[in-house]
């Protein structure tokens, strides 16, 4: 077979440049740490790594929406646990003004200290990120939440809503609370019922009970006798006592509060004493229950109810704004319950004649009940701040959590992306090693090639 010198030119020249190429194409790889350059270098690599990295980018996105969500929430956090302090003194101040022997301006200066607190907790309520937007608006958080109105009370002006974040594929995390239902939706005496002083109905001008009777908060045993189709849940607690017996009896009756009736009876209540109750002895806890019928509920009171004194129970309302709570108490200090100077009694059991027993001390009794159903609310509220910052802190271990396995995940994505694209040195180093070699034989054997001819034989 002939081969002219041009072809021996040509394959030699193309052989030398096949051999530059991937000796360029090997330096390249050790130069850039990746074995895919281009996605002509292994387009099966390059499609499955262009997926994996999509994914990965995907994954970091997450990672970062964890990261603000988990800043924002523990901002909420740091918030409640300001208010949650705030309401903490504030009830301490409300134990303190049960003691009778304050002086009137002690109480004054206690109520003067609460109106800032007030104001604290108004400011808290208020309370801002880092971009201006207001943590507890709900949706509308350029619009501040709280506004204080002429008559000293607490109005929302935001919505329910609840700013959510896409933590995962498939999850969704609420990073704010609606303050309307942190500081506003709360429900009040003890979740169930409350309970408050009914007045005397033997010294109806006064509005005060008469003796030192104080109510408990009460409970409910049975929340399934409580929630019965049957139950109003409105009742009044009765006494008489009378004072012809040696030493003075105490009885009582349960008026639901609907039907008109005595529990004990099913009908109208008795005028006079004795009542169908049974003897009443100070501390007894009384059920909220009468004949067959038992509504679940109980209170305790202590100290001695007057003749006439009553009690009443009515179903709480989830509208209890801690706010309110803390204008109650500011308002009670300011204006302490007092009983007019001089003030007679009638009972009922000695005649029309016995006006001559004068009760003391009523306008302290009516102070401790009045204190002790703000102290419940406080309690109530700060109930609720302790179930808001224990869903916010599952909510922030759930980040955790997820931004662990997103970690994860994350060094998987690069750990498969490496096998698929970056070069293995030591086989590139080999491969370079080896190109050197064949690329100096070619270039010898062509010098040595094209060096033949009969002109050096001439």
């Amino acid at each position: 077979m002939r081969v002219s010198t041009a072809q021996i030119y040509d394959t030699g020249i193309f052989g030398l440049q096949r051999n530059q190429s991937n000796l360029l194409s090997t330096h390249n790889q050790l130069s850039t740490g990746k074995r895919v350059i281009n996605p002509s270098d292994d387009p099966v690599a390059s499609a499955r790594a262009l997926v994996l990295d999509q994914s990965r980018s995907v994954n970091s996105l997450y990672l970062d929406n964890q990261k603000t969500a988990n800043n924002n929430l523990k901002l909420v956090e740091g918030t409640m646990s300001s208010v949650n302090d705030l309401l903490q003194l504030v009830r301490d101040r409300a134990v303190a003004a049960g003691n009778p022997s304050l002086t009137e301006k002690e109480r004054t200066d206690m109520a003067t200290e609460l109106e800032s607190r007030f104001q604290d907790l108004v400011g808290i309520a208020n309370s801002q990120d880092g971009t201006g937007q207001y943590l507890f608006a709900g949706f509308q958080g350029g619009n501040k939440p709280f506004i204080v109105n002429s008559a000293g009370g607490v109005q929302y002006q935001g919505d329910d809503g609840q700013i959510e974040l896409q933590v995962e594929a498939s999850r969704k995390i609420a990073i704010t609370d609606s303050g309307n239902d942190i500081f506003m939706r709360i429900r009040d005496g003890n979740g169930n019922f409350t309970v408050n002083t009914g007045g005397n109905a033997l010294n109806p001008p006064s509005g005060l009970n008469m003796g030192t009777g104080v109510i408990d908060k009460g409970a409910v045993t049975d929340p399934s006798k409580w929630n019965a189709a049957g139950n109003s849940g409105n009742f009044t607690i009765k006494f008489a006592r009378d004072y012809t017996a040696n030493p003075p009896t105490t009885t009582y009756d349960i008026v639901d509060n609907v039907s008109g009736n005595s529990l004990f009876t099913g009908a109208p209540p008795a005028a006079a004493g004795p009542l169908p109750g049974g003897a009443f002895i100070p501390g007894q806890t009384i059920k909220l229950a009468g004949g067959a019928f038992d509504s679940g509920g109980q209170v305790t009171i202590t100290g001695q109810p007057e003749d006439g004194d009553s009690f009443t129970v009515a179903p709480s309302k989830s509208n209890q704004d801690m706010f309110q709570t803390m204008r109650d108490l500011i308002n009670l200090l300011k204006s302490p319950p007092v009983q007019t100077a001089g003030q007679k009694m009638t009972h009922s059991n000695l005649g029309a004649a016995a006006t001559n027993y004068t009760s003391e001390g009523a306008g302290n009794t009516e102070m401790a009940n009045k204190l002790g159903a703000i102290i419940t609310n406080l309690d109530q509220s700060l109930d609720k701040v302790n179930k808001v910052r224990a869903s916010q802190g599952a909510r922030m271990n759930e980040l955790d959590s997820l931004t662990t396995a997103g970690q994860a995940l994350d060094v998987q994505y690069q750990s498969s992306i490496s096998d698929l694209v970056d070069v293995d040195y030591y086989d590139a180093i080999s491969k370079l090693s080896k190109q050197s070699v064949q690329l100096e034989a070619a270039q010898k054997s062509f010098v040595q090639i094209t060096g033949l001819g009969l002109f050096k034989i001439l």
